[in-house]
């Protein structure tokens, strides 16, 4: 009798057992300055409808002001629950925005995304990154590929993953490599 399917099946279900009994950490903020000499911050709460879509899931929504420049902060862990964690993108086009540019940049910390989009007259822009212990993606496809491997090595780097977004509000966007000039200690700080 052929019993070579039996090894997939028995590292599979290792994989499983090992990654219940050994959950990732959850995000920690505490490293993200809340002010500076150039910048200031305030927690926003979730709303209702924020509260009940991500439930148990580890939220942190923040703006910043830097001089006349308004950013939102949002971080997303996809500890408690993985699929938290998806292409912002989605969100977006959900929303009624539409996609106008996506462009690779380099950030003091490492890659991300910037995308500008557009509903109606209204315009805004968003960087965002796929944080995942020191690795950083700034696709969600990368993030997924790396998540796969993560889980195939038992998690052997015990670090959370998170989606960060920084947005500009709606009908006025960022100048987000600018602002990554003038403040690298807060680009720098993810």
């Amino acid at each position: 009798m052929n019993l070579a399917w039996l090894v997939p099946v028995l590292w599979l279900g290792a994989v499983l057992i090992y990654t219940r009994v050994h959950p990732v950490p959850l995000m920690d903020a505490s490293g993200i300055p809340v002010h500076s000499g150039g910048f200031s911050s305030r927690d926003i709460p979730l709303d209702g409808n924020q509260r009940s879509m991500f439930k148990d899931t580890k939220v942190i929504k923040r703006l910043y002001s830097f001089g006349e420049d308004k950013v939102l902060l949002v971080m997303v862990d996809a500890g408690a629950d993985r699929h938290a964690v998806h292409d912002p993108e989605i969100c977006f086009t959900g929303s009624g925005w539409q996609r106008e540019k996506r462009v690779e940049v380099k950030s003091p910390s490492g890659p991300a995304s910037l995308i500008e989009l557009r509903n109606g007259s209204r315009r805004a822009n968003c960087l965002y990154w796929f944080q995942q212990g020191s690795a950083r993606h700034a696709t969600h496809a990368s993030f997924n590929l790396g998540e796969i491997v993560r889980k195939l090595t038992f998690r052997l780097e015990q670090k959370h993953s998170c989606l960060v977004m920084l947005q500009s509000p709606a009908g006025d966007p960022v100048d987000f490599p600018q602002l990554m000039e003038t403040y690298p200690e807060f680009f720098g700080s993810f």
